[in-house]
């Protein structure tokens, strides 16, 4: 009666819970050191896990006892620290779910082991961090708790510095999850957290500045009166409260460190060796900061000011020529320099400031250290950007200050990249030439900017460095191959000036004209007078001998760069210099004297030395004439003629290779398209009068009859040795004459006049069936019988490396590396596997796109009677054989263009022999593509991984084809549905459907209909969500489509069920709001007359007709379509929830219901359908 007994019983059961702690900490502690044992047998060690696994599965109350037993009362290193590993898994997996109770217990136990640590200056500082990692962790979770925690942790501050330093520990660890943004806390949690530390803000930030100020001042003292010990004990404190600060800075406002003295804080700590990285690491921070919502914005303008201040004064005290880039601090402060000038220069108010701070901004990039130098530039392209949007800005730029980064630029570019050279800061020369392609694209941009605003100032500069190496080749003081790097230099500066100078300085009237300084470059460059326009038509001997004798010492690397810096003037040119005339034939001169070994056919084999480098310079040259007529077309148009007849006669003379040929016919085209259409007519016959003729002959329209002799003509087999493929002459030839074809095609296309007939006109009939033939004999390739002919050479039919790791999404970088280390120097010409790899993916592409062009651009194309089945067969024929990367390009590049501009009269005779193949076809191979996707992502999900099969990179291509594909298909279809382009009305798409493909196909192809419609029904479930969201633009106009055509009510249904099952799939979750809109399109439509969308609904677990004619009831009541979707939302949540998966999925076979025969033909495919098997559960909904 006296309550004796209960308290006896409550004893007894806090005794018996003490015993049991005790236990499973000696039985923990011993597998704990098991573990660590050196020697320890596997079958020990895998007990001593099992145990300690076990030890994370008790409850709550019993785990938290054995941590706390563990840390508090174990010396071992080992056993403490897995003692609050396991108190860290109690609090974020299982606090939450405790009683009110155990949750005070762990508030108030988490607070004695801080003291407890705290109380201990010899404690390791991984134990401090995972003590105030242990206290951060309980207020995440649990943000009332702390208010109570507050309060104890600024006392705990005052009582030394170990005390110190563990309670900025925990101030340092409770933002991260706002700052790192990791996925531990929901959002509503996140906000939670951030709310109440922006609420206690003033207080902890007046806190830690009094830690770092008051501990700072103590280890002073200690120091100077020989404690070394307690010195460090208080500059540990310092060091933690200024992370602390770090931690705040990336989220504070900053004019609210400013205020409490963290700014000034930090200046302060600059100026001492110790702290000086830390405190520079939060100006860093700070200063990337813009203004905040909440923030008055003169605040925040004078708090970066001062941050100019500190860091002007800063960089001038400590950047000095022999910094380097590993000094942690230099290269801290560099960043805080280049982030101001980059986001806040607009702030600077005062001359004098705007002039401090801009010379400690050149003086960085003026660095030395590359590294160092490669900071300050995007801070300077920003302000340049800047100056030239906003005149206010200009204005802000002193004189002076362009010219001296053009000067630097210029400098910089200048380096050399060999190993002689290469810098302290790189360990590789490898390394070294990644940096500078970054570096070098920097300081182009910069003389970019610098050009725009002073113009005469960059023609200045690039005078004297044309001047220069003009001067070095002269005199022979250097070696012309050493000057390749100064020619690329001057190459590369003059394309950055010549493109951004502004248009009105070029014009020769102009009162700021740059024609006398570019006329001045020019001439340099040319190294001869003034020559007159006749030039282009006549050949005087005097003329030409003297440009032969400046130009014979030219090596082809440095024709290459001295061909880029003549055709940079192309906006030059076209505002009408004098000097057009003599660059060209400057140009034509230089690709007489450029070595011509190998004649005009294949390139030799093997090259003989130096042929790679001649070829490429000789190209070079036709590329600049084909770039500079581009450009100037209407000045070159009176010399048209003269340059077809100069293209000519080095063609008719062997001085030319045909691929030259076609650039310099492009160029021919360049120039006539300033002109009418008589005289584009006149420059594709000069173009392709040689390949018609070739076509002509029988010779060679036999190699294109058969498969048979299509590879005895261009690959020459059978007859070639194993791994070696024959027919170069002729393989070289056709691949040049289609490249030729689709690119005076493409020059044309562009620019004819859009009344005129296309003067390409008279020329696709002749051409178009062998390019069709061509490309059909190249699709054969890659069929079983194919493949059988080719097994010799079989690494023709697979990816290069380069091509993999382009499509693996790898940097530009290690694709050129790839390509180079494959590129045997021949292109398709060689006697190889690489070879025919380049002549059959290049010829490919090239068909595809005459094709393309010609259906999309040339009128008449569709009145060819013979074409249809020509293409159908080329395009359709090897399906069942085409790889995913071939069939991705036909369907982007030919499909999409001949659905999209046939016209209705045409479709039977156009599309049916090739949408319906192709839509069952795509049907059956995705539906199979993606289940075995499926199952190889949930098993890598699961961790059942198998060393068999593909590497998990050729998995990971050939996922990313599948998805591509997936995307390219989808987005066909609703090219083919939508009236209007993508985001159209669907109620207006579906009154203009009779018009449609998909109108047509309902009648003649029903079968094939009914395959898209599956298609898209499984593609709105597939785990790819650009796939889905153009699946479910397809399926909304289908749902609008059915409200004129009964056929499609059953289908309806069939998108509902697919529609449900895709808010399931997690891929989706960006997706809710258009799946939600569709879901409501359907069931909107529910009537006494069409009642399928309420059978449906009612098949849902724990969903019943009453419930669906209420949603009915509120969806018609709501006119805001965001707030029907939140009902249907709120109605599947509360109605079906995560049981939506299981909703039988989308049929993958056609529903055989559309009605009439199947007219449309069917076809064989070797695909077979696997099992269905259901997705993520409806996790995003909640």
């Amino acid at each position: 009666g006296d309550g004796t007994g209960c308290t006896r019983d409550r004893w007894c059961v806090l005794w018996c819970v003490l015993l049991v702690a005790m236990a499973d900490a000696a039985r923990a502690r011993e597998a704990v050191r098991e573990c660590h044992r050196p020697h320890s047998s596997a079958q020990a060690k895998q007990e001593a896990h099992r145990v300690l696994e076990a030890a994370k599965e008790t409850d709550v109350g019993r785990g938290w006892a054995l941590g706390m037993e563990l840390a508090a009362h174990d010396e071992d290193l080992e056993v403490k620290h897995f003692a609050y590993g396991l108190l860290m898994h109690v609090i974020k997996h299982k606090y939450k779910s405790a009683d009110w109770n155990t949750r005070e217990r762990i508030q108030q136990n988490s607070k004695t082991v801080l003291a407890q640590v705290g109380n201990q200056t010899d404690q390791p500082y991984a134990i401090k961090s995972k003590c105030a990692q242990l206290v951060a962790e309980v207020a995440k979770q649990d943000v009332d708790a702390w208010t109570g925690l507050l309060g104890p942790l600024f006392e705990y501050a005052q009582c030394g510095p170990t005390q110190a330093e563990c309670v900025s520990m925990v101030f340092q660890r409770l933002p991260e999850e706002v700052v790192e943004g990791s996925d531990e806390l929901h959002a509503f949690e996140k906000r939670e957290l951030l709310a109440t530390l922006t609420a206690s803000l003033p207080d902890v930030l007046q806190l830690l500045y009094r830690i770092i100020e008051e501990n700072f001042s103590h280890a002073v003292q200690r120091i100077q009166h020989g404690d070394q010990q307690g010195g460090r004990l208080h500059a540990a404190a310092v060091n933690a409260g200024l992370r602390a600060l770090l931690a705040y800075a990336s989220w504070a406002p900053v004019s609210m460190l400013a205020k409490h003295g963290i700014l000034e804080a930090c200046s302060f700590f600059l100026t001492t060796s110790e702290f000086q990285v830390p405190a520079c690491a939060i100006l860093k921070e700070a200063s990337s900061r813009k203004c905040a919502p909440a923030e008055a914005k003169e605040d925040h303008a004078e708090a970066i000011r001062k941050l100019f201040q500190v860091s002007c004064l800063a960089c001038g005290q400590n950047l000095k020529e022999s910094s380097r880039a590993d000094d942690e601090y230099i290269a801290i402060l560099c960043d805080v320099i280049a982030t101001l000038g980059a986001s806040h220069f607009g702030l600077l108010v005062e001359p004098e400031s705007r002039a401090s701070f801009l010379q400690q901004l050149l003086a960085v990039a003026r660095h030395p250290s590359f590294s160092l130098s490669n900071v300050a530039l995007p801070a300077w392209n920003a302000i340049l950007r800047e100056a030239k949007a906003n005149a206010a800005v200009c204005r802000m730029v002193p004189e002076g200050c362009p010219e001296a980064l053009i000067e630097l630029a210029g400098a910089k570019l200048s380096t050399k990249l060999d190993e002689d050279s290469l810098p302290s800061e790189f360990d590789s020369l490898e390394e070294f030439k990644e940096f500078f392609s970054v570096y070098k694209s920097r300081l182009l941009e910069l003389i970019k900017h610098c050009s725009a605003l002073k113009p005469q100032a960059a023609a200045q500069a690039c005078a004297m460095r044309v001047a220069k190496i003009q001067r070095d080749i002269e005199e022979g003081n250097v070696a012309l191959d050493s000057l390749v790097g100064d020619w690329d230099a001057v190459a590369s500066f003059l394309e950055s000036v010549c493109s951004a100078v502004p248009g009105e300085v070029l014009q020769p009237m102009s009162i700021e004209s740059m024609a006398v300084s570019f006329d001045s470059i020019l001439d340099q460059l040319l190294g001869l007078q003034v020559a007159d326009a006749a030039l282009i038509a006549q050949n005087a001997a005097i003329t030409s001998q003297k440009i032969r004798r400046i130009s014979t010492n030219t090596s082809p690397a440095r024709a290459q760069q001295h061909a880029r810096c003549f055709e940079s003037f192309g906006r030059f040119y076209a505002a009408g210099s004098k000097r057009l005339p003599s660059v060209l034939e400057k140009l034509f001169a230089m690709l007489d004297c450029i070595p011509f070994e190998g004649g005009t056919g294949v390139p030799p084999i093997p090259p003989p030395r130096g042929w790679k480098e001649s070829f490429l310079a000789r190209q070079r040259c036709c590329v600049a004439i084909m770039h500079i007529a581009q450009a100037a077309s209407e000045q070159l148009l009176p010399f048209l003629e003269a340059l077809a007849g100069r293209i000519e006669r080095l063609w008719q003379q062997g001085e030319l290779r045909i691929g030259e040929r076609s650039i310099l016919c492009e160029a021919l085209l360049a120039v006539s398209v300033a002109s009418d259409v008589a005289k584009q007519s006149e420059a594709l016959a000069w173009a392709l009068a040689p390949v018609q003729a070739h076509w002509s002959e029988d010779t060679f329209q036999q190699t294109l009859q058969s498969p048979q002799q299509f590879f005895l003509a261009y690959m020459g087999i059978p007859g070639v040795s194993p791994g070696f493929v024959g027919g170069q002459e002729s393989r070289w030839v056709i691949y040049h004459e289609i490249v030729l074809i689709e690119r005076s095609l493409r020059r044309l296309v562009e620019k004819s006049p859009a009344d005129a007939l296309h003067p390409f006109l008279s020329y696709y009939e002749w051409s178009l069936p062998w390019i069709v033939s061509l490309l059909h004999l190249i699709q054969y390739c890659w069929t079983r019988e194919g493949r059988q002919v080719l097994s010799q050479v079989s690494g023709a039919l697979s990816m290069s490396k380069a091509e993999r790791l382009s499509a693996l999404g790898a940097p530009t970088s290690a694709v050129s590396a790839a390509h180079r280390e494959e590129d045997d120097e021949r292109g398709a010409g060689g006697d190889t596997a690489y070879n025919l790899r380049e002549f059959l993916r290049g010829s490919r592409e090239c068909c595809f796109q005459i094709i393309a062009l010609i259906a999309g651009k040339l009128e008449g194309f569709f009145e060819l009677r013979d074409m249809p089945s020509l293409l159908a067969s080329s395009l359709v024929g090897s399906l069942h054989s085409m790889e995913n990367r071939h069939l991705r390009m036909m369907i982007r590049t030919v499909v999409s263009v001949v659905c999209k501009k046939c016209p209705p009269q045409y479709n039977s005779e156009w599309l049916g022999p090739i949408l319906p193949p192709l839509h069952l076809h795509m049907q059956q191979r995705l539906h199979t593509l993606w289940q075995a996707c499926e199952a190889r992502l949930d098993g890598n999900a699961s961790g059942n991984t198998s060393e068999e099969g593909p590497s998990v990179e050729n998995e990971v291509l050939e996922e990313r084809i599948l998805r591509e594909l997936t995307r390219e298909y989808a987005g066909v279809l609703v090219q083919n549905i939508e009236q209007g382009g993508k985001g159209a009305n669907p109620a207006a798409g579906a009154r203009s459907m009779s018009d449609q493909t998909l109108d047509w196909m309902m009648v003649e192809h029903p079968n094939a209909v009914e395959a898209v419609l599956a298609t898209c029904c499984s593609m709105l479930c597939w785990p790819d969500s650009e796939a889905a969201g153009r699946a479910v633009v397809f399926c909304r106009m289908i749902v609008c489509y059915a409200d004129t055509d009964p056929r499609f009510y059953e289908i309806v249904g069939d998108i509902l069920r697919a529609g449900l099952r895709a808010l399931t799939v997690p891929s989706n979750s960006a997706l809710q709001a258009e799946l939600l809109s569709l879901l409501r399109d359907i069931i909107l439509k529910t009537s006494q007359e069409r009642p399928l969308p309420l059978q449906i609904l009612v098949t849902l677990p724990g969903v019943f007709e009453a419930d669906v004619r209420n949603l009915l009831t509120s969806l018609h009541g709501t006119g805001s379509d965001k707030e029907q979707r939140v009902k249907l939302k709120q109605f599947l949540l509360s109605s079906g929830g995560e049981l939506l998966r299981a909703i039988p999925k989308p049929k993958s076979a056609p529903w055989g219901s559309l009605g009439g025969n199947k007219t449309g033909p069917t076809r064989k495919h070797e695909y077979q359908q696997v099992p269905d098997e259901d997705p993520a559960p409806l996790w995003f909904l909640a």
